[in-house]
């Protein structure tokens, strides 16, 4: 049976965590749907999208250097919220982010992507920041980047700064106090579905809100895989609202919205 690949062990200090830091930067693309990042697998730069919303490390099959070592009777298939889709064999090769390295980690060789990834000319591929047990690997889950470079950060944390029309930066190893105002917030993550998931108090549309916008706790997910905020069917509630317009796609509206309050911090 093939067993879990597992990164080599390294010294960390007394704490149980090392000492590495990393940041890479985080670019928006495709009018800003998107962010792309540069990491290197095998030595070979590759612009991928760092995903928190799925733990499948995968690149284009023509985008993996020949010195990759194969992982015998491993594949993986995973399909996206948007419906897209990937599939293909598994190999092991160094993956590094930011100036953090994994020796040996999994890395999924797309050989059927979806139409949209192949139009797509910014990235060649994602890596998943959501937990492990999200990993669609077969016949065994495979751990993420994220979860093998943990050990050996100065904190076990990894921070995302996404910005409108400007480059941001993803963090791994520490918290930059420079980039934020005020105190940082802190809320629980629940991790049972693999997922950065956490509960909502509800929201406001143009400052009314109905009884359900005011009163109906939900839970979210913290998906850095897009840039949109996507909420239950809310058609009673948003569609007196004269500030919304109409979004080609999905049967959605797009609403102006204003932020008050911090986000997650990792």
């Amino acid at each position: 049976m093939l067993s879990q690949l597992h990164a080599p062990a390294r010294n960390t200090t007394t704490t149980g965590f090392g000492t590495d830091v990393g940041v890479v930067s985080a670019t928006p693309a495709n009018n800003g749907i998107e962010y792309v990042s540069p990491v290197q697998i095998g030595g070979q730069t590759i612009n991928v999208a760092l995903d928190s919303g799925s733990a499948d490390l995968w690149v284009f099959s023509t985008q993996l250097p020949a010195e990759a070592v194969l992982i015998p009777g491993a594949a993986f298939s995973i399909l996206y919220g948007d419906g897209t889709g990937a599939s293909g064999n598994v190999g092991a090769d160094t993956a590094a982010i930011g100036g953090v390295t994994v020796v040996r980690q999994a890395v999924q060789i797309a050989t059927a992507v979806s139409s949209a990834f192949v139009k797509d000319t910014h990235n060649n591929g994602l890596l998943g920041l959501g937990f492990s047990k999200l990993n669609t690997v077969k016949p065994a889950r495979q751990r993420t980047f994220f979860d093998n470079v943990m050990p050996w950060l100065a904190e076990p944390l990894s921070t995302a700064d996404l910005r409108r029309d400007a480059v941001g930066a993803y963090e791994f190893g520490r918290i930059d106090r420079t980039e934020f105002a005020g105190t940082l917030s802190w809320i629980p993550v629940d991790t049972e579905q693999g997922f950065w998931e956490f509960s909502t108090g509800g929201f406001r549309v143009d400052q009314e809100g109905s009884d359900w916008a005011k009163h109906t706790a939900a839970q979210a997910i913290a998906d850095t895989g897009t840039t949109l905020m996507l909420v239950s069917d809310l058609r009673g509630v948003l569609q007196p609202s004269s500030r919304s317009t109409a979004y080609g796609r999905g049967g959605g509206r797009d609403f102006p919205v204003q932020h008050h309050s911090p986000g997650p911090a990792s």
